[in-house]
């Protein structure tokens, strides 16, 4: 349970990160069905010590087993599919991410066809910032690094991206 949510709040937080941001061109990336693998590797702790001073004892030594587990099972990979259409590559950013309770803003530091680079700034109860470097390299390729730091934790994933289909499918939008 505390992975699944974990997992799902890192997604949540990176699902602003995963396509470039609006820039003057869009990068070299053909539209389509693509398949990402997304490692995440985080090291700290996913609660505040408020929360985990408002656990049982027996919680805390269950979410404390868990974290030892986790830092011992190394990093994790997950593999979605998702469409890719002109109006994401062009303008994936026309709503800021939220994180918590607060809210995330993308700040474009380079952007080129094949390179981009920007900063993320998360305010709020999970405040938290980083940088994300994206490289198409090919236009049926990309890698991606995002590294988020918080107060608590630091959260480092690498997407890798492949082209799959021009057809979506049941992956539509």
């Amino acid at each position: 349970m505390i992975r699944k949510a974990l997992f799902a709040a890192t997604v949540c937080s990176l699902l602003a990160t995963t396509l470039p941001v609006h820039a003057a061109e869009p990068m070299d990336l053909k539209l389509g069905l693509w398949e990402t693998t997304v490692t995440t590797n985080i090291s700290g702790s996913p609660m505040p010590e408020s929360t985990l001073k408002q656990m049982s004892p027996e919680q805390r030594a269950r979410f404390e087993a868990a974290m030892k587990k986790r830092a011992a099972d190394g990093p994790k990979a997950h593999t979605t599919r998702t469409c890719l259409t002109k109006e994401k590559l062009n303008r994936p950013f026309d709503k800021q991410g939220e994180s918590g309770n607060g809210k995330c803003t993308n700040t474009l530091v380079t952007a080129t066809r094949t390179v981009q680079d920007y900063k993320i700034q998360c305010t709020g109860p999970q405040a938290h910032s980083g940088v994300m470097h994206m490289e198409a390299q090919s236009p049926e390729r990309f890698k991606s690094t995002v590294k988020m730091t918080s107060s608590r934790n630091t959260v480092n994933v690498e997407l890798n991206g492949r082209w799959v289909a021009a057809d979506c499918g049941k992956e539509k939008g």
